[in-house]
């Protein structure tokens, strides 16, 4: 009789393991960005949600659809489906660090940005990646913008440091892919560009240009 007990009370449980399981795999499911075990719905959420150093995550596509600001030194970090698809980030990202050794790390991204002007900081999508200060390494990535033929003034990726700036962190940029930045006569529309300041160079600034150019595909 102990022993019938013993094994109705086993079935009795077993619903509950198994909604535990679902659930922990819905979970699992469900998460776009992650920081530590917290889950976001937009890289915009994520990087406010950060700390200095944390390392942002990237499961599924982020329809974010604007300009996201990074002050911080933080590492964002796709996370390549079972078929080594890269995940999404539709939007585009501008980088503006003031410490020293402050850096970006960004690997294994497929960044789409509108290419778009428009008013306000968090909406002016026309660069995908903007360095207006600080460190960059950007890896295995593919940066695009969404039609160029309605985003004459589209810009893969810009490069520039400010006046007077104390960063001394590299820029790493390789295995990349950068594509759909067609000529417009009469526009500057480019993959990449690199901005020199007033003196005519980039202050503390470490980077061969033809390594850039040997180490990266470009499109056009």
């Amino acid at each position: 009789m102990k022993k019938i007990a013993i094994f109705l009370a086993f079935f009795a449980f077993l619903p509950l393991f198994s909604a535990c399981k679902d659930n922990k795999t819905g979970q699992q499911g469900d998460k776009k960005a992650l920081i530590n075990n917290v889950s976001y719905n937009s890289l915009t959420e994520a990087v406010e949600g950060a700390k200095e150093g944390d390392t942002i995550e990237i499961y599924d596509d982020l329809l974010d659809h604007k300009n996201v600001v990074i002050d911080k030194p933080l590492t964002i970090k796709g996370i390549l489906a079972s078929n080594k698809v890269k995940p999404k980030f539709y939007g585009s990202i501008t980088i503006d660090l003031s410490g020293e050794k402050d850096s970006v790390s960004i690997e294994d991204i497929d960044l789409v940005h509108d290419g778009v002007d428009e008013e306000g900081k968090n909406n002016d999508t026309r660069i995908g990646i903007n360095v207006i200060d600080g460190g960059l390494e950007l890896k295995k990535s593919k940066i695009s913008v969404f039609d160029s033929s309605s985003a004459p003034e589209a810009v893969g990726i810009v490069i520039s440091r400010k006046e007077g700036s104390v960063n001394v962190m590299p820029f790493v940029i390789e295995g990349n892919s950068l594509d759909g930045y067609d000529v417009h006569e009469g526009q500057l529309n480019a993959a990449m560009i690199i901005k020199s300041n007033k003196a005519g160079k980039l202050a503390k600034l470490s980077l061969d240009p033809s390594k850039v150019y040997d180490d990266n595909t470009f499109a056009h």
